[in-house]
C-alpha cells in the first residue's frame, strides 16, 4: 500500500468509528489536506490499565475498530510513554493492535532517539511519523527556536512532519514564539519535512491562523482540547468538530469566510416566542414559511430558488452572511439580521427547476 502523508487538518481524540465516519463528510472533495484521525494511547493504556484521560483514550482492544479504510484519512496513533527507552518495540506492539489501517504515529515524546525510529522505519516503512514539538521539548532547549529548528534537522528523513505543539492537548493557544519556530524549522530543514501547528484551535479560533497560511500552503493543523464537551464527559462534540472541519478545509486553502461562525439557528422559535423577544437582539425567528438569517439552516431552499449551502455566519452592525447556490463554491451576501427571508415550501407549487 502507497504511503499516505499530509498535509492534513486533525482531530485528536477519537473514540468511536461513527465520529470519524461523520468527520469524513467534512473533507471537501478534491481537497489537498487529508482528515487526520488521532487516536490517543499511552504506556498505560498499551499495558491495559486506564490513565486520567478515560473520555479520550480508548481501551487498546477499540482502537483497530476507530480506524476507517479512506484514502482521504490519514489515521494516526498518537503516542506518550514513561518508557521512553523502549519506545520502538512499544510502537511495533501498538502497530499490532491498531490493525491494518493503521498509517503512522505522532510521537509525543520529548527528543525521542532518532535510531530507534528509523528501527520501527525498518520494518514499517509506509508508516507516516509526526514528531510534536511540546512544551517540554523546547525548554530542554532553552525556548531557543534555533537550537529546537536545528535539533529537528539533525532527524533527516526518519520522520516526515513536525506538529509545533506547546499546549499538549489542554486548549491553550499558540503562542508567538510558536510561530517563529515554524518558521525557523521551515527554513533550516529540509524541503521533505511537513510542518503543523496545534494549540487552542476550534472553531472560533482558526483565525489565529490568518498570519501563518499566506506563508505556509502545505500547513497542517491539529485540534483536541476545543472540540470536547466539559469535565468528565470529555467527549467529541459533533456541535463544534463539524464548523472546526467545514471552516478549517477552505481557509487552509487560502478561501476567506466573511464574519465568525454562529452557534444558534438550533435555537429558532415561532411567532408566539418572537413577540416576547422582540427588541431582544436574538432575532431567531423560523416558520415554515419564512426565517431571520441567523435562522437558516444548511439545505434551505429560499422562495427564489437559492439554496443554502452552510451555517450562517455574523457579521457586525447587525450583518448575517449567508452562503447560496451559484458558481463553484457559491457566495455570501450580507442580510440585515432582523428581516426575515421567504422560504420555498410544497405549497408553493414552484416549478421542479427551483
Amino acid at each position: 500500500m502507497a504511503k499516505k502523508t499530509g498535509p492534513y487538518v486533525g482531530v485528536t481524540g477519537y473514540m468511536h468509528q461513527l465520529e470519524v465516519v461523520k468527520s469524513m463528510g467534512c473533507v471537501p472533495e478534491g481537497s489537498k489536506r487529508r482528515l487526520m484521525v488521532g487516536v490517543l494511547m499511552s504506556s498505560k493504556t498499551l499495558v491495559g490499565l486506564t490513565n486520567k484521560w478515560p473520555g479520550r483514550y480508548p481501551k487498546k482492544e477499540a482502537v483497530a475498530g476507530i480506524f476507517v479504510d479512506d484514502p482521504r484519512a490519514l489515521n494516526l496513533i498518537h503516542y506518550n510513554t514513561v518508557n521512553p527507552d523502549t519506545f520502538s518495540e512499544q510502537l511495533e506492539a501498538i502497530a499490532e493492535i491498531a490493525g491494518p489501517h493503521l498509517d503512522g504515529f505522532q510521537l509525543n515524546l520529548v527528543w525521542p532517539d532518532a535510531d530507534g525510529i528509523n528501527e520501527y522505519r525498518q520494518h514499517h516503512p509506509n508508516h507516516f511519523i509526526v514528531l510534536q514539538i511540546g512544551k517540554h521539548a523546547m525548554e530542554a532547549l532553552e525556548n531557543d527556536p534555533r537550537r529546537v529548528a536545528n535539533r529537528v534537522s539533525e532527524y533527516g528523513t526518519s520522520i516526515d512532519a513536525v506538529l509545533v505543539d506547546s499546549s499538549g492537548g489542554v486548549g491553550r493557544p499558540f503562542t508567538e514564539f510558536d510561530e517563529r519556530l515554524l518558521r525557523w524549522i521551515r527554513d533550516n530543514c529540509g524541503s521533505w519535512m511537513g510542518i503543523g501547528i496545534a494549540g487552542g484551535l476550534g472553531p472560533q479560533t482558526l483565525h489565529n491562523l490568518d498570519a501563518l497560511i499566506p506563508h505556509f500552503p502545505e500547513l497542517s493543523i491539529d485540534a483536541e482540547a476545543q472540540l470536547r464537551t466539559q469535565m468528565p464527559e470529555d467527549a467529541l462534540s459533533w456541535g463544534v468538530v463539524r464548523p472546526y472541519l467545514e471552516d478549517a478545509f477552505p481557509l487552509l486553502e487560502g478561501k476567506k469566510l466573511p464574519g465568525l461562525r454562529s452557534y444558534a439557528n438550533d435555537g429558532s422559535y415561532g411567532f408566539e416566542e418572537h413577540v416576547k423577544r422582540y427588541g431582544s437582539g436574538d432575532n431567531m425567528l423560523r416558520t415554515e414559511r419564512l426565517a431571520q438569517p441567523r435562522a437558516l439552516k444548511e439545505g434551505d431552499v429560499l422562495a427564489t430558488g437559492d439554496h443554502v449551502l452552510s451555517s450562517p455566519r455574523v457579521g457586525g452592525n447587525g450583518t448575517v452572511f449567508v452562503h447560496l447556490s451559484g458558481g463553484t463554491d457559491g457566495h455570501w451576501i450580507g442580510l440585515p439580521a432582523r428581516i426575515p427571508v421567504a422560504l420555498l415550501t410544497k405549497e408553493d407549487g414552484a416549478p421542479d427547476a427551483l
